[in-house]
């Protein structure tokens, strides 16, 4: 199943690829052209954080969060940075305490970086509403989030692609979309969005670790006083 779906999904999307029209594509250059500039901005502003808090140039922030991004861009899936991350705390010379803290973090910020493909699969959902004209009712919305949360936790790893596709195509058969479309879109979108979650997470994560690290003593004198 792992290596037939996402080949039958591949060929049947050939097959329905003519409900897509060029205008469809043109409004699919803007759905991702929102969505890239977002995450260029998120992994900017947690590079900006982590050289602002260990006073280093953003470009050494940025070397540092290389190889966590590349292994996870390689693997498909944010958590194959982890032990990047691990390797990392233990090699920065923090006290035990600092140390069990941030592999923590970096543990739970890699689980919930994975959280993201929900709001990845709703834009998806509104995507296809908008762009074929189906009424967007409140009831059709809360639908469309709630069934965007199992294709979510089920999405990881190098068969993410076909069981997204698997995913989109109960979802819009539920809400009544073209499921024809979505596979095309699934195919077109699912890898370039991936791309783009995983520096998100990684980088973000490592944010949060620096920050947490930094505030600990702060929060130390509260908990004391």
């Amino acid at each position: 199943m792992q290596i037939f779906i996402p080949i039958m999904v591949f060929f049947y999307a050939i097959h329905a690829s003519h409900v897509v029209s060029a205008d469809d594509f043109e409004a699919l250059r803007l759905l991702f052209r929102v969505i890239l500039i977002a995450s260029l901005f998120l992994c900017v502003a947690s590079v900006l954080i982590v050289s602002a808090i260990e006073r280093k140039s953003p470009l050494t922030v940025a070397n540092n969060m290389k190889d966590g991004i590349m292994a996870g861009v390689l693997a498909v899936t944010e958590e194959a940075s982890l032990a990047n991350m691990l390797e990392k705390i233990r090699q920065s010379g923090v006290s035990q305490e600092e140390e069990d803290g941030q592999e923590v973090i970096a543990s739970l910020g890699l689980a919930m970086g994975r959280f993201g493909m929900i709001t990845l699969i709703a834009s998806v959902l509104t995507f296809t509403v908008a762009v074929y004209g189906v009424t967007p009712t409140p009831e059709l919305l809360v639908s469309m989030f709630f069934m965007s949360i199992p294709s979510a936790v089920l999405i990881t790893g190098l068969n993410g692609p076909g069981v997204l596709a698997a995913a989109l195509t109960l979802c819009g058969s539920v809400l009544g979309l073209p499921i024809e479309a979505l596979l095309v879109l699934v195919i077109l979108l699912e890898p370039l969005l991936e791309l783009l979650l995983i520096p998100v997470s990684v980088t973000m994560t490592n944010a949060l670790m620096v920050l947490m690290t930094a505030l600990r003593p702060e929060l130390d004198a509260e908990e004391a006083a």
